[in-house]
């Protein structure tokens, strides 16, 4: 007798990496997710229209639905910048269909923006910089008693230490007020003797790097000519970074920390990182060590 038997082929296993660009970071992430037998793919945010019908929301990519392949994937959101609004819907998305993905809609949307993101109010290691926020419309009339010259000012949107400088006098910090014309930070210049930077992916630290600043820069940057190099922090500091990825609802971030004396500041954290320069000078494939920590998020759906 002739026993026929039928079965369902299972669908391969699928991740999609959605971002505002394609660097030599998402092509890295796209060979290790080959590598580990995944159908991998990368989308722009911005070429993602999103709708939503009487019943149904769908994702249009080039006018194909693309809603199902969504569905039924791991999603690693990279970067950002210029699609925050897309992505952090696309984040909404994926916690309503359940679709296991990095970071949140909270982290995507604030993260980029310092002056939104709220820092951990308790830090146990670690310590605040004294910090004011300064909205382009109510600058000049906000009031800085709390805080010393020198003073560094920032962008709030700011990356790669592009804007900061330091404000010496009282005179530099009224002209710098005056001709406020985005929102920006307002801290405390910290002596620093040296800054560091811990890779979180998920519950753990890949390792810690110190980074260099150019002769007679501020900015510890390596986008801006900073060297990295391997290094070491106090275990507790070193948890406590993986501590504030969590509190800000961050999976794959750069805690970047300065030394001061005997005490540890938090300078910010980064959601998604480059992490080029400290694969180079760790050794570590953080590549791979993202591919292998997103199968964790499926319980969050368990």
């Amino acid at each position: 007798m002739l026993v026929l038997y039928s079965f369902r082929m299972p669908l391969k296993r699928s991740i999609l990496i959605i971002g505002s660009d394609r660097l030599w970071e998402e092509e890295q992430l796209l060979i290790e997710a080959g590598n580990a037998g995944y159908e991998a793919d990368f989308i722009t945010a911005a070429s993602v229209t999103i709708t939503v019908g009487q019943r149904e929301a769908d994702l249009l990519l080039r006018g194909k639905s693309i809603r199902e392949r969504f569905r039924r994937s791991r999603v690693l959101f990279r970067r950002s910048r210029g699609a925050e609004d897309t992505m952090s819907t696309l984040a909404l998305l994926a916690r309503h269909w359940k679709v296991p993905a990095t970071d949140s809609p909270v982290s995507i949307l604030t993260n980029i923006n310092k002056a939104l993101s709220m820092p951990p109010l308790t830090l146990h290691e670690l310590r605040h910089i004294a910090t004011s926020f300064l909205q382009t419309e109510s600058a000049v009339s906000a009031s800085f008693s709390a805080l010393s010259l020198p003073l560094l000012i920032k962008p709030a949107r700011g990356r790669h230490g592009e804007g900061v400088r330091i404000l010496r006098s009282r005179e530099e910090l009224e002209q710098a007020l005056n001709n406020i014309q985005e929102d920006m930070l307002l801290q405390e210049y910290l002596p620093i003797d040296e800054e560091f930077r811990a890779f979180v992916v998920g519950n753990r630290s890949l390792g810690v790097i110190r980074k260099i600043p150019p002769e007679g820069s501020v900015v510890a940057n390596y986008a801006a000519g900073a060297r990295f190099v391997p290094a070491e922090l106090p275990a507790s500091i070193e948890r406590e970074a993986v501590t504030v990825c969590h509190q800000q609802e961050i999976d794959i971030g750069g805690v970047d920390i300065a030394r001061v004396g005997d005490r540890y500041h938090l300078l910010e954290v980064n959601r998604c990182p480059e992490f080029r320069a400290f694969m180079a000078a760790t050794k570590v494939n953080v590549a791979q060590k993202i591919i292998e920590f997103l199968p964790e998020k499926d319980a969050c759906f368990s």
